[in-house]
């Protein structure tokens, strides 16, 4: 079994062409689903395909 690709919130904000701020606000939502690591967010793969569809 793979381990699924996470991305940052930088990294999102620029795949979707937002700001960070707005991808922490999504994420708050519950319109993007991540995992908090300490503290930070890591959003993955799966997640951000999603959201895009």
């Amino acid at each position: 079994m793979a381990l699924e690709k996470h991305y940052t919130v930088s990294q999102v904000a620029d795949s979707l062409n937002v700001t960070a701020r707005t991808v922490r606000e999504l994420i708050r939502e519950g319109r993007l689903k991540a995992v908090k690591l300490k503290k930070e967010y890591r959003i993955p793969e799966s997640s951000l395909e999603k959201f895009q569809e």
